[in-house]
């Protein structure tokens, strides 16, 4: 029910933009405000900060969502379906993924009422999921430390962990890095 006006919006504005001059930059800030690139970036400067002051629990606790899921829903799986769709399947994404997120984690009547929507998510975030790994383990190429063939095979694989789309990525940093992801956030 909320894809539809979502949807309508983005496509009035994707036409005007097409159709008129200087609409492009309404549609250049609707684009920017739809993907999510200040979350990792905020991620990370939490982290660094908890490190600085050696508050390792909050810095464990700030990592949590930084072991690819963050890369994968915000920026990823945006600009894949941007490029595929245009700024409707943009919108529609990050409508759909809000969605899933917030009920999610909510009671379980919120989890039973969002049933549909995490797992539409699950489906429209599987293949952007799959290429946050490839890119994780591109760039694990370039960290000396890095195993690159241990991330290069987990990119590969179908992950273990259930959802699919959240547990890819990370899983590809954590063999990337030869971590066990829960362990490097959870202390034993």
């Amino acid at each position: 029910m909320l894809g539809v006006p979502a949807a309508f919006a983005a496509a009035v504005i994707g036409r005007a933009a097409d159709a008129l001059p200087l609409v492009w930059i309404i549609e250049l800030v609707v684009v920017a405000g739809l993907v999510a690139t200040r979350a990792p970036l905020d991620d990370v400067r939490t982290v660094a900060r908890a490190i600085a002051v050696a508050d390792l629990a909050s810095a464990r606790k700030a990592a949590r969502p930084m072991l690819g899921e963050r890369i994968d829903s915000g920026f990823v799986a945006a600009a894949f379906w941007f490029v595929l769709l245009g700024i409707v399947g943009l919108a529609i994404y990050r409508l759909v993924s809000v969605v899933a997120v917030r009920v999610s984690s909510g009671d379980a009547q919120d989890v039973i009422f969002g049933f549909a929507a995490t797992r539409l998510h699950e489906a429209i975030a599987i293949i952007p999921a799959f290429i946050s790994g490839l890119l994780i383990a591109i760039a694990s190429a370039f960290v000396p430390q890095a195993y690159v063939g241990r991330a290069c095979a987990s990119a590969l694989r179908w992950p273990v962990d259930r959802p699919a789309s959240r547990s890819w990525p990370g899983a590809v940093l954590a063999r990337a890095l030869d971590l066990d992801a829960a362990t490097a956030v959870n202390p034993a």
